[in-house]
């Protein structure tokens, strides 16, 4: 089954694993811009090595949810797969012929989309956890869209760095931040109090590019799990 953008508003799709993982077949590797393995420092740019994966979208125990599981030899369709890691900023180059993107769930992560110079697209995902919610106050607590400056200022820096060291020339072109994708989270908090509901919003966003008539198109869908059912709240397209 190939996922299609007219899924995401009716079926919740959660990043899965790299199924079969194996020291032959470990999923998609990161090295650093300077060539550096990972070494869990902080604020640096990793590099997909081999973005090109398989894709298997899978059944979930859970009603209305589908499971996007990555492997190494089986599945039905090609797809570029951009990992995260916490702190630091992961970059892929969208060059070749499959027509489908996946990047792990956001909760607060940052999503750029720049345009090399020969044309091709690159996709960064940037995470800052300990800077996006302290000091904590109620209201930021209660605001699921709130994202402290000093951390959007330091995921835009890093940001920045990356496509200066290794994608030198490339433009921006799109990017996706919590105050946007978290939208239809506030409008489900903001329901339930009205109803007096002590549910509250506990899900995520998952992220798909599709690829039509050579041209690549993104777009987010935000799932909310509560004590009735996991569905959809949030889904747009956001770039072009």
């Amino acid at each position: 089954m190939a996922i299609q953008s007219t899924d995401l508003r009716t079926t919740v799709f959660k990043m899965g694993s790299f199924r079969g993982a194996t020291p032959t077949a470990p999923g998609p590797t990161l090295r650093t811009s300077a060539g550096k393995a990972f070494n869990d420092e902080e604020n640096e740019h990793f590099i997909v090595n081999n973005g090109l994966v398989r894709y298997i979208v899978n059944a979930s125990p859970t009603p209305g949810v589908r499971v996007i599981d990555f492997a190494p030899t089986t599945g039905a369709d090609d797809c570029f797969y951009l990992p995260y890691r916490d702190n630091n900023i992961t970059s892929v180059r969208l060059s070749g012929t499959p027509d489908r993107f996946f990047t792990d769930n956001l909760s607060g992560c940052t999503v750029f989309i720049d345009r090399a110079t020969n044309g091709d697209l690159i996709v960064f995902h940037a995470n800052r956890q300990g800077l996006s919610y302290k000091p904590q106050t109620a209201e930021t607590i209660a605001d699921v869209t709130f994202e402290r400056e000093v951390a959007i200022a330091v995921k835009k820096q890093i940001h920045d760095d990356a496509v200066a060291s290794q994608y030198n020339g490339a433009t921006p072109v799109g990017s996706l931040f919590k105050k946007r994708y978290n939208r239809g989270a506030a409008g489900y908090n903001n329901a339930q109090a009205f109803i007096g509901s002590s549910e509250r919003f506990g899900g995520g966003t998952t992220v798909v590019g599709f690829k039509a008539g050579g041209a690549w198109q993104f777009w987010y869908q935000t799932w909310n799990q509560d004590s009735h059912a996991c569905r959809v709240i949030g889904c747009e397209q956001f770039y072009p």
